[in-house]
């Protein structure tokens, strides 16, 4: 099996993972549609390239339109923080799904200073190595069958909200990634690319790709409604509105940003768990809009 083919197995592994941990989970809105939008398979496939050939990419867009949601589904953070702990890791559950993770996910908090990001990477990084140490060795305890293991080094670092970092910070990246020799994914707004990659000629000639993260189309909108709303029973009748109705108006009111859309739709859920109701109505989502709008 070549790298290529290797990588999107793994990745593989760990969206099925992830998505039973959320099926697990209590969510009113399950982002398990996210997986099939064009923004994240472009981000899919950033991150896929950066991992094989062990270079820098950079993803860049408008707050909202789902670059977190995409990076820590990619890294199955849901599952991994939780067992982070500052000077260590807690032990999994006992019968939970072994962890091997290849993918970090560090998100620098404002005006953090440069060493503190190169403590905390560093950290990081041994801890996902224990956490995979632990697997392998609960994998070989237990004798599993049905289990595979994925036993192997961190190959992907993905840093969310470098717009906020200096330039000194960002040359502390750019040493990380020298010093590591694994895939570096980096996250932010257009600002990351203005700021960054336009100015600092270190960083640039290390980048191998540089992607946008658009907003979704009115079609996948559609697409995705029906997924973010099943935990409820909807009555698409004539006596409330349809599905394309309410995709226009979602849309409308939205234009395509996924956390506005998750936050749009969350308040027609409430109120129609109010109103005691399973039929979307133009008056619910006028309440839905006020709300959002926080008018």
């Amino acid at each position: 099996m070549d790298e290529r083919s290797l990588i999107q197995q793994k990745r593989l592994l760990s969206q099925q993972r992830q998505q039973v941990y959320l099926e697990q989970t209590d969510e009113t809105l399950p982002i398990t549609s996210f997986f099939e939008t064009s923004p994240y398979k472009q981000f899919l496939e950033c991150c896929d390239l950066c991992r094989r050939f062990r270079y820098v990419g950079i993803c860049y867009g408008t707050a909202g339109v789902g670059k977190t949601i995409a990076a820590r589904l990619y890294a199955g953070w849901d599952a991994v923080e939780p067992l982070l702990e500052r000077r260590g890791v807690r032990m999994p559950v006992q019968g939970a799904a072994p962890l091997y993770p290849q993918v970090a996910l560090y998100t620098p908090a404002p005006l953090t200073k440069p060493k503190q990001i190169e403590s905390d990477v560093a950290m990081l990084l041994w801890s996902l190595q224990h956490l995979d140490k632990i697997a392998l060795h609960q994998y070989l305890e237990m004798g599993a069958v049905d289990e595979t293991p994925v036993s192997e080094q961190v190959e992907l670092l993905i840093i969310d909200n470098v717009h906020q970092l200096n330039p000194v910070c960002m040359d502390v990246v750019q040493g990380m990634y020298d010093r590591y020799r694994i895939g570096v994914v980096l996250l932010g707004d257009e600002v990351l690319v203005e700021r960054h990659l336009k100015r600092l000629e270190h960083l640039r000639v290390r980048v191998g790709d540089v992607r946008p993260f658009f907003v979704l189309s009115q079609e996948e909108v559609a697409a995705m409604i029906p997924g973010l709303l099943s935990r409820i029973k909807l009555d698409w009748t004539t006596e409330g509105l349809t599905l394309e109705q309410v995709t226009e108006d979602v849309y409308s009111a939205t234009n395509g940003n996924l956390s506005l859309i998750r936050n749009f739709l969350t308040q027609v859920v409430i109120h129609l768990e109010k109103q005691q109701s399973s039929r979307i109505t133009s008056d619910i989502l006028q309440q839905a809009y006020a709300r959002l709008k926080m008018e």
